[in-house]
């Protein structure tokens, strides 16, 4: 039976990261380990991760980034798989089960992502909420919040780009589609991503627009790259 690692990144987040970690710890099949990375956060995020004891491995770093903290992650998981969550959004209960199912089925399996859906938090208030773009459907989940993969992929592909601050989840999962055919996407809502005002993608949004822009090109240049 292989093993899983979940690696939470976290910066300044003690406001939802107990939910976070309260959505790993009720999944029908719970993991193995799971690491809550503090990227340099100055609140009460390490009180908050430590309050769960021995089911919590806290790594603290200074400060760097979103993708520099998943990097240390991978560098201390154990297990076989690694799934990743963001410290403001949550698994539903059968996340896990199913996708572990899912390489049951299928050895040759090397990712698996699910479907996500966005929700607005519900500590906003009705005008705080009503600034935010929050389409409620579900929608393919082709970011790491989704993704259960197995830890030989970043020995082949390489680790997360620290130079996208927003969009490195994106890119590393366009990595992933690029490089193999051994993928599956579930129709299952496994991740609610949530809508707080907050998000690194709210916050940045300037870099976001430049760093997807750096996206698109970059996979363009590998689809001419491959056709020649």
């Amino acid at each position: 039976m292989p093993t899983i690692s979940i690696i939470i990144p976290v910066y300044n987040g003690e406001r939802y990261l107990a939910e976070a970690i309260e959505s790993v710890l009720t999944q029908t099949r719970r993991p193995e380990e799971i690491l809550v990375i503090d990227d340099g956060s100055t609140d009460g995020t390490r009180k908050v991760a430590e309050q769960f004891g021995g089911n919590i491995r806290y790594i603290a770093q200074t400060h760097q980034s979103a993708p520099a903290a998943r990097n240390l992650g991978i560098r201390h998981a154990s297990g076989d798989l690694l799934s990743f969550l963001d410290a403001d959004d949550l698994w539903l209960e059968e996340k896990l089960a199913r996708q572990i199912n899912a390489f049951q089925n299928n050895p040759s399996l090397e990712a698996s992502f699910c479907h996500l859906q966005n929700f607005i938090s519900p500590d906003l208030s009705p005008e705080q909420a009503a600034r935010f773009y929050c389409p409620l459907d579900p929608m393919p989940g082709y970011t790491l919040q989704t993704l259960l993969v197995k830890r030989t992929l970043f020995s082949k592909l390489g680790l997360l780009d620290t130079s996208l601050e927003v969009g490195d989840s994106v890119e590393w999962c366009q990595r992933v589609l690029n490089s193999t055919e051994n993928v599956n996407l579930l129709e299952y809502v496994g991740v609610r991503r949530r809508i707080h005002g907050a998000n690194l993608t709210h916050r940045r949004r300037t870099d976001a627009n430049k760093n997807y822009l750096q996206l698109l090109k970059r996979t363009l240049d590998r689809k001419r790259a491959g056709s020649e």
